[in-house]
């Protein structure tokens, strides 16, 4: 797993281990620490697995990557499955800004940051995973969950939507502006803004993708 944002990239790195609970693949190894760097540089050790392990669990790996837009931040959504699960903030000099705990039996299916008007918000997607839905596809589970928003500001969290709207999702998306995020599931794509304003599609429709232009509309 990759991810690059301005001239600053991130991934996730040895010692590799296999882990069992991941639908369809549960046989590709995950990385047990977090490396960063920039291009032409070599990568250096951001989490190593003693501190990735210490903060989210023994066992523990990492399941996503997201960098803030400044380059400054990198979220990580880490646990394993049958385990809690926690979202970690850690600055790129290595000191760990925030740990975010999830709700019991709820992993994080999508972790990404806005950039709005230079506000940074972080938005994880968690979804149930509980019982049988622990190793349900996530196109085809049916089970609910809710979408959260954090501020490096302040460091404070909120629910942004929970319930219909996360009943199956399968997508999820900032706008441009940072000033909303679009969830998909099979009630619709909602349209839900920092604003706590939530704006449902008019017929339902289902995928996998959401995407938003990479620029506004003038």
């Amino acid at each position: 797993r990759l991810r690059v944002d301005r001239a600053v990239f991130a991934g996730t790195g040895g010692p590799w281990a296999r882990v069992s609970g991941f639908r369809r693949d549960a046989a590709v190894p995950r990385g047990a620490s977090v490396l960063v760097g920039r291009p032409g540089g070599r990568p250096r050790v951001l989490l190593d697995g003693r501190r990735l392990r210490a903060a989210a669990g023994g066992g523990a790996v990492v399941d996503a990557l997201a960098l803030s837009p400044d380059g400054k931040l990198a979220a990580v959504s880490a646990g394993r499955p049958g385990r809690p699960w926690v979202v970690l903030v850690v600055g790129l000099d290595g000191r760990q800004v925030a740990r975010i705990p999830l709700a019991d039996g709820h992993r994080p299916a999508w972790v990404g940051w806005s950039d709005r008007q230079g506000a940074t918000t972080l938005a994880v997607a968690a979804v149930d995973r509980r019982g049988p839905l622990s190793t349900a596809d996530l196109d085809s589970r049916r089970g609910g969950g809710y979408l959260l928003a954090w501020q490096p500001a302040d460091r404070t969290s909120r629910v942004l939507t929970s319930g219909v709207p996360m009943v199956a999702a399968d997508g999820f998306a900032w706008s441009s502006d940072g000033d909303s995020v679009a969830v998909s599931s099979p009630a619709g794509v909602l349209v839900v803004k920092q604003g706590d304003v939530v704006y449902p599609t008019a017929s339902p429709v289902t995928g996998t993708l959401v995407a938003w232009p990479s620029e506004p509309a003038p």
